[in-house]
């Protein structure tokens, strides 16, 4: 049995007192400690022993106990192990305490080793190069050109209406600050006690302010309004030069990809994009790979501008955190990169 009287470092015959300052100060060290188990048998002891009739009953048990033997020494848990600190949530893992990094289960076919992550991310940028020029060559020098050509008069009409819109918002910010002015003078009259004719002239000149406010943020509406207006009539060409852009990041990555498994970036870096089961990329390959990372910025495009990009590249990267190194463009096209070694064998001769 326990020995009670050891677990609360107190003699046999310790008064209910003594036993009841050393029960706080023996619990205060264990919450501390987070030790919840031997806070249990601390608070079973100390049940016991502050009962006179049950401290009556385990007394002569106790001393059965301690001729028999079967009396154990409790002070042990007393000084249990605390349970190890909690990380911080910024707090980095300790080197030793990293879980292992997860196992492959796609391994490359015979005589392929996976691309090396460097060389990957390399090949990415710099396929990134030449359709970012690409795109903004499309989005601020094309679109235009294509508009003016086409449309003449609405593109010089939008133009124009753009360039009133300007001028309209600049008056009305003024007109806006200058009716704030207007009023921090009445208040500032008022905090002075001036008189009343004063405070009613500068209340009217405020009033007046703010209206002439109000109806520039109200012209500057109208212009704002006839300027998408005019945007509407220009809105399915800007889309089909704007897609033109898209087609050319498809044919990009799609033809070289199909025919050596490589993009440009993918060649220089000297890897490439194979099947899972060792075979060509080949057309159908290449257009299910390439053909959904494109056609998801695409829509996204649509929706979100140019925050599709941002996107799109945090999914293509996934393939950072899979064991085995696919994104999911890899895994929809069950696709693998590894580095470039001999020409790998079109399953389909």
């Amino acid at each position: 049995m326990d020995d009670y009287y050891d677990l609360l470092g107190v003699e046999p015959g310790a008064a209910t007192a003594d036993i009841k300052s050393a029960y706080r100060d023996k619990k205060a060290a264990l919450d501390a400690k987070g030790d919840k188990g031997a806070v249990s048998r601390l608070n079973r002891a100390w049940n016991v022993l502050s009962d006179p009739y049950q401290r009556g009953r385990y007394d002569a048990a106790r001393e059965t106990a301690v001729e028999t033997g079967e009396l154990e020494p409790a002070s042990s848990v007393v000084t249990a192990a605390a349970p190890p600190p909690r990380r911080g949530f910024f707090q980095p893992r300790p080197p030793g305490d990293r879980p292992p990094p997860p196992k492959p289960t796609i391994e490359p076919p015979e005589g392929m080793t996976t691309a090396p992550q460097k060389k990957r991310v390399a090949a990415m940028l710099i396929d990134l190069l030449p359709l970012t020029l690409a795109f903004f060559l499309v989005y601020f020098v094309l679109v235009n050109a294509v508009l003016e050509a086409r449309h003449p008069d609405e593109k010089a009409a939008y133009d124009d209406k753009v360039d009133e819109l300007d001028v309209a918002t600049e008056r009305a910010d003024d007109l806006d600050q200058t009716a704030d002015d207007a009023e921090d003078a009445v208040d500032q009259l008022r905090t002075e006690d001036a008189s009343a004719a004063d405070i009613e002239a500068a209340e009217a000149e405020a009033e007046s302010a703010r209206q002439d406010a109000d109806d520039a943020k109200d012209e500057a509406d109208r212009i704002s309004d006839e300027a998408e207006d005019i945007q509407g009539e220009l809105f399915g060409t800007s889309v089909l030069v704007i897609e033109s852009f898209f087609v050319f990041g498809l044919l990009y990555l799609v033809v070289p990809s199909a025919l050596t498994g490589q993009t440009l970036g993918k060649k220089i870096m000297g890897i490439r994009v194979i099947r899972q089961d060792g075979s060509k990329l080949g057309w159908a390959g290449a257009f299910t790979r390439y053909g959904l990372i494109v056609g998801a910025a695409n829509l996204l495009f649509m929706l979100l501008q140019v925050l599709a990009a941002a996107i799109v590249l945090m999914v293509v990267l996934g393939w950072m955190r899979n064991p085995n190194k696919q994104g999911l463009h890899d895994r929809f096209a069950k696709t693998l990169v590894v580095e470039a070694g001999p020409d790998p064998v079109d399953l389909n001769t």
